[in-house]
């Protein structure tokens, strides 16, 4: 089991999330280049000690590590206890509610869902769901269902 902070609460859910980002800012990015800029809009804009999220996928299905996953994230206010945010890079700018497939690459969705698949042997994740379950945001501009992504 994976445990967050210094009271330990058992790492039992992951979040999705996407960035709040143009259809094009990803072109010509690598991964590691995506996350540090997400860092530096966390850091320097909004204060934070870190980024908010541990892992950040782009569209061709790379992984760049963010905030540890032993540490509590800051990717839903209220909901950071026991859950790790995953953000997603869109391959389109978000207007509206969708399917995954709307604004994700495979290599994308398969990527999360291989990553979700390791943390589970780690750590029981008993639900999968989306910033939008939690605030009143299009983030990840679709609906989670667990068993999708679990």
């Amino acid at each position: 089991m994976i445990y967050q902070g210094k009271k330990r609460y058992p790492l039992t859910e992951v979040v999705l999330h996407t960035s709040a980002t143009t259809s094009d800012w990803w072109k010509g990015k690598d991964v590691n280049e995506m996350q540090d800029e997400i860092r530096r809009w966390h850091v320097e804009d909004r204060g934070w000690r870190d980024i908010g999220y541990a892992r950040v996928f782009s569209p061709d299905g790379r992984m760049a590590l963010g905030r540890s996953i032993y540490s509590i994230g800051a990717h839903v206010k209220g909901r950071n206890r026991g859950t790790i945010g995953i953000c997603m890079i869109p391959i389109k700018t978000i207007t509206k509610m969708g399917i995954v497939t709307d604004y994700y690459t495979d290599d994308q969705i398969y990527a999360v869902k291989h990553y979700i698949k390791e943390l589970s042997e780690l750590t029981e994740i008993k639900k999968g769901s989306g910033h939008n379950d939690y605030a009143n945001k299009l983030c990840p501009d679709f609906k989670v269902r667990s068993e999708d992504w679990l």
